[in-house]
């Protein structure tokens, strides 16, 4: 576990370890003054010039900020405010300092009390919760993964209803080729909520349709979406291909083939790739079966 932080805003500390500056890890020191960092010394600071408190670092770099975050430590983001602040707490300790508590496709009745419970999470907890990635429930059957099918099918303009005027939305991860996602998109996008293209079996052209009506990432690439056929190119291609699209990646050696993360980033390029790591509930606890959602 990292070393606590005296108050930011309030007192004065250093921080000396390998400073990431630019591409490359650089022995250095921070001086942080009233939560602002006052500068940067490569090399060796001598004592007399920092302030009285000095942490010890390994490795010092800005904070992640991950898109995708289901539950941490036996928590899951549907429970509630107080299981969001716990995975708050838990994340900061592997240096995300920002992230978005991903809610899995769920019954009907579930979200309102999401929605409900925003207002009351601890904004200082930990890593600081920037809003809600709701991913599904208006996903492809038939590239469901873990979600559950019951709640993809009964998906409803009635439920998409409940999500009006909703501003602790940040992110929607949707299938493109399902009815009425195109008009769902334009809705979404025009009120400042991201739109990602996941869970999908859409075509090239559908997938497409669906950036052109203002999605602008994809969700894991790779993960639960139509693969690449050199007739049929599917989503995977599109959003490969097509600039306009940030690819969320999980690069941990299961979700995606070393060669396939390769693959992303020789073609997206590092501004095009989101890393992400779509923890649940189980990240952090001892080996066993777990349940998702």
């Amino acid at each position: 576990m990292p070393e606590p932080l005296p108050h930011a805003a309030t007192e004065a500390f250093a921080v000396r370890g390998r400073l990431l500056l630019g591409k490359l890890l650089e022995r250095g020191t921070l001086i942080v003054r009233g939560g602002l960092i006052e500068s940067v010394t490569r090399g060796h600071a001598r004592d007399g010039d920092l302030p009285d408190t000095v942490i010890e670092a390994d490795i010092v770099s800005p904070g992640m900020i991950d898109l995708q975050v289901n539950g941490a430590a036996g928590h899951e983001v549907a429970s509630g405010a107080a299981s969001i602040d716990a995975i708050s707490r838990w994340t900061v300790q592997s240096g995300v300092t920002a992230w978005l508590p991903t809610v899995v496709t769920a019954d009907a009745a579930q979200y309102p009390r999401v929605f409900a419970s925003w207002g009351e999470i601890d904004r200082e907890a930990g890593a600081v919760p920037l809003g809600l990635h709701l991913e599904g429930p208006f996903l492809s059957p038939a590239r469901k993964g873990a979600h559950q099918l019951r709640y993809i099918e009964a998906a409803s303009d009635e439920l998409f209803a409940q999500w009006l005027g909703e501003t602790s939305i940040a992110l929607v991860t949707l299938a493109p080729e399902r009815r009425g996602a195109i008009a769902r998109i334009r809705w979404l996008t025009e009120r400042g909520v991201v739109v990602s293209l996941g869970h999908t079996d859409a075509t090239c052209e559908q997938f497409l349709t669906g950036v052109d009506a203002g999605a602008t990432k994809a969700t894991h690439l790779f993960n639960a979406m139509s693969p690449i056929h050199h007739r049929q190119p599917g989503a995977m291609v599109a959003a490969l291909m097509d600039d306009r699209v940030t690819c969320g990646l999980i690069p941990d050696g299961v979700h995606a083939h070393p060669a396939m993360v390769r693959l992303a980033h020789r073609t997206k390029g590092p501004d095009r790739i989101a890393i992400v790591s779509d923890m649940m509930s189980a990240t952090g606890l001892g080996a066993g079966d777990y349940a998702l959602g």
